[in-house]
């Protein structure tokens, strides 16, 4: 099995280790920073309800400061929900890279967080565009229908984000392929 000849082979996992131990601890390091700081963001400027009603009208031109706390706490329970796809995303990119650490990079299992990592990436992607759309409704909910509250938009990050967790997906299932391969090749030897 690949599992143990990649975990017995102390020299080449100590090369791999020196070519991307450092990266891989700097992404763990990212993995963790990054939802911390969308979390505080969330709470930071959602907690600032002035804020929020300046925010609305200069970049929407739409009045919400007659929102209700209901509408308010639903448009935080949206931003809570794409942040829980974001942080499962997240979860399973650090699972990855401990396995890499540990010497475990064409194992079936490390393909398999990869791939994880990569479709909620895709999800999360899919669920942040739908959710600007969403946030808008909620919030403007009190006004009166005549009012122009349909603002949905894509980002220019929106893009690359699908990109790349397509790109994920795909060098999960080259890993995968790859860690298949070997587990056949230590069979016949």
């Amino acid at each position: 099995m690949l599992t143990a000849a990649v975990e017995t082979s102390a020299p080449m996992v100590s090369a791999l280790r020196a070519r991307i131990g450092w990266v891989c601890r700097a992404l763990q390091f990212l993995v963790v920073a990054h939802p911390l700081w969308v979390l505080w963001i969330v709470v930071h400027y959602w907690g600032d309800r002035a804020y929020m009603d300046r925010y609305f009208l200069d970049f929407y031109k739409l009045d919400v400061s007659g929102a209700s706390q209901g509408q308010f706490a639903a448009a935080i329970g949206v931003h809570l929900a794409v942040f829980a796809l974001m942080a499962g995303m997240f979860y399973c990119l650090w699972r990855v890279l401990d396995l890499y650490l540990r010497g475990r990079v064409f194992t079936i299992d490390a393909a398999s967080w990869l791939r994880r990592a990569g479709l909620l990436g895709l999800v999360t992607t899919l669920a942040d565009i739908g959710s600007r759309s969403a946030i808008v409704c909620v919030m403007t909910d009190h006004l009166p229908s005549s009012a122009d509250k349909h603002h949905g938009f894509v980002t220019s990050d929106d893009p690359i984000h699908l990109i790349l967790a397509l790109i994920v997906i795909a060098f999960a299932s080259v890993q995968k392929s790859a860690a298949d391969i070997a587990d056949e090749n230590a069979q016949i030897v």
